[in-house]
């Protein structure tokens, strides 16, 4: 058996939680969480709508470490209530049939098993759990809890993982955090090996600086195999040279970049929550694994300092409350938490490196698609996010039909958003999951059919769907373009996207379509109103603002060839995932307003301008858009000017900086 926790560690714990600040904050709500978990019997109370699966792994860790500070402490009485509570409960999970490790029902049962996320978490949970207390088990406890290890987790999550090698995504990753923990709790020589070969392959499916999954994706897959590394350097340490972790660290600027803003949310009460961008699968509101954070600032403080202080940067900023509910999401990376690894970690960590003082620039496009775009670090009043073309992606599942979509923020407040993900087996989240429902186009051919966006299929290094054509910054001028006629395909030839922004106020939107044989093109706008708070009015023909929060935004149809219609529908703005429907989180319908420009008529050809501007609400009067047959003229306060104009041959904008950017 391993020790991941030796009494040297429990004690520069005790030291660092003795000086107070984050540390002392995390064991308290470590010990809140434990508390409560040993007052009544089982993993999941009768009257909770937690899955017991989802939490298990987070819970018995707590009561685990929970009672090795206690006895350290000379605290007897709570050491024996947490004692009692993690034996008898690892045990009635030790006396479950092998089915139930298999998860809900709604995971596939076959003979013989294939491991699951569930599997992998509950094996986890009782390694763990057992590892940091196994005072508590008698020996023929120990050899039914290894046995019941070795057939209910270690094997199936094996035969899962043969089948699942060739398309290592977040699943791989999480069954061989399971598969290889379980195996070095068994002392299995030849499984370690295996793993650390595997190891190697997670790895390999991370972009150089980004993951192709999503945001979401990448915290789980990325805390799981950093699990893994602790685990196995606590095995055996001559492993640190080949158990790399540079695949999920050098993904932390992308977080940076992603994080928006932290604030209160209407109906979650008074703590204030980060927001992030959120394409694909991912929650809106998203902290990455505080246990992966401090593992990049501890574990790469020397190999990768920068990436490590900017891990420790948005740690601190991300938890600065570690008592964000929900508490019962974070094993699964549903709403991240506080883990007892965490404080284990944290004095090792790295020291907070801000993105100023880490030279990160206001623009920045990664491999995964994702452009982020803001007009200062660290507080900025306005972040444009873009889903901006990838290269061939050595993981694609878990993404949606947004390709030249974004997301628009201003002064804390999303107004273009993205309808996140809900429980995978409603309507609601396929209907979410659509073009239809993010700031993108569909296409009507003139026998009525629509053309939707179609994702990658699974599998690694398949053509892109979306190309990124222009990502260039001229003092305050940002310009992104992108191709995605590819997520479509025939007829549409070309299905170009340029976002010119002058932040934090202005944002155009030029939209290029060119097919084989005509089509109706539909561009939709899709504003967040989950909260009941925005209002909408139309001001003119092909114009509307948009007011919440204290801001306002003005979206005017300046330049386009073709007739359209102005149509209003409803979508879904989701917070946080669950796996379960009908629960906290999952958005309801109509917690989205869609604004669509339907096009009258079938064309091959098809241009269009947008301008987009923001301010607060008293400001936003200063500002003044006047439509051009050829694009749009942009004034504002103190004689701001920008004037951009659709040519023959390119996009010609005069104001910030003159330039004719790029040719069609």
């Amino acid at each position: 058996m391993i020790s991941l926790v030796t009494g040297q560690d429990v004690q520069r714990v005790r030291d660092e939680v003795a000086r107070g600040g984050k540390a002392a904050e995390i064991r308290q709500a470590l010990r809140r969480r434990a508390e409560r978990l040993v007052r009544r019997p089982g993993v999941v109370a009768r009257d909770e709508p937690a899955g017991w699966w989802h939490v298990v792994s987070q819970r018995l860790c707590d009561v685990a470490f929970a009672h090795r500070l206690s006895e350290a402490e000379e605290e007897p009485e709570e050491a024996e209530a947490y004692g009692r509570w993690l034996r008898t409960e690892v045990l009635a999970i030790c006396d479950r049939p092998a089915d139930d490790w298999i998860g809900p029902d709604f995971r596939p049962r076959t003979s013989p098993s294939l491991g699951t996320l569930e599997t992998a978490h509950i094996g986890l949970a009782v390694a763990e759990a057992v590892s940091l207390c196994p005072d508590l088990f008698t020996a023929g406890e120990h050899d039914r809890i290894r046995r019941v290890l070795r057939d209910n987790c270690q094997a199936p999550c094996r035969r899962a993982l043969d089948l699942r090698v060739a398309d290592p995504c977040n699943w791989f990753m999480v069954l061989l955090d399971g598969y290889g923990t379980v195996s070095a709790f068994l002392g299995d020589a030849e499984a370690v090996a295996r793993t650390v070969e595997r190891h190697a392959v997670a790895a390999g499916a991370f972009e150089e600086d980004s993951y192709g999954e999503s945001l979401q994706y990448w915290s789980y897959a990325g805390a799981h195999l950093a699990h893994l590394r602790e685990v196995l350097l606590r095995h055996d340490p001559s492993l640190h040279e080949r158990l790399d972790l540079s695949c999920y660290t050098r993904c932390v600027p992308w977080a940076v970049h992603s994080l928006l803003y932290v604030k209160p949310l209407a109906g979650w009460g008074e703590g204030r929550y980060p927001r992030s961008l959120n394409f694909g699968d991912s929650s809106a509101l998203f902290r990455p694994s505080a246990d992966l954070l401090l593992h990049i600032a501890a574990r790469a403080r020397h190999s990768h300092p920068r990436e490590a202080g900017l891990a420790r940067w948005l740690f601190d900023v991300t938890y600065h409350d570690v008592a964000l509910e929900p508490l019962d999401g974070g094993g699964f990376g549903f709403f991240n938490q506080v883990q007892w690894r965490s404080l284990t970690l944290l004095p090792d960590a790295a020291g907070p490196v801000t993105p100023e003082e880490a030279k990160e620039p206001t623009t920045r496009g990664f491999a995964c698609g994702t452009v982020a775009i803001r007009d200062t670090w660290p507080q900025a009043l306005t972040v444009l996010g873009v889903q901006g073309g990838t290269g061939r992606l050595r993981t694609a599942i878990h993404r949606h039909a947004d390709e030249a979509s974004f997301i628009l923020s201003h002064r804390g407040e999303r107004f273009f958003a993205d309808p996140g993900h809900c429980c995978y087996r409603l309507t609601t989240q396929a209907v979410s999951s659509t073009s239809a429902m993010h700031n993108t186009w569909t296409f009507r051919l003139p026998d009525a059919t629509t053309l939707w966006q179609h994702t990658r299929p699974r599998g690694p290094g398949h053509p892109p769907l979306n190309r990124r054509v222009l990502l260039e910054q001229d003092g305050g001028l940002t310009v992104v373009r992108c191709d995605a006629a590819a997520a479509y395909g025939p007829p549409i030839r070309r299905a170009e996207r340029t976002w010119i922004a002058v932040l934090p106020h202005v944002v155009v939107v030029a939209d290029r379509i060119e097919a084989d044989e005509p089509v109706a093109v539909d561009t939709h706008f899709v504003l967040n109103d989950r909260d009941g708070a925005l209002r909408t009015r139309s001001t003119a023909e092909g114009a509307m603002a948009f007011r919440r929060g204290g801001s306002a935004v003005t979206l005017t149809r300046c330049a386009g060839d073709a007739r359209y219609e102005l149509l209003r529908s409803w979508g879904y703005m989701h917070d946080v995932y669950d796996p379960r429907p009908n629960r906290r989180g999952q958005g309801r319908e109509g917690s989205a307003e869609i604004h669509t420009f339907a096009g009258a008529g079938h064309e091959t050809r098809h241009t269009a301008l947008y301008a987009i501007v923001m301010d607060t609400e008293p400001g936003i009067t200063a500002w003044q858009v006047t439509a051009r047959p050829d694009g749009c003229h942009v004034t504002g306060p103190g004689g701001t000017a920008l004037a951009v104009s659709l040519t023959e041959t390119g996009i010609a904008v005069e104001g910030v900086t003159d330039a004719t950017i790029n040719l069609w």
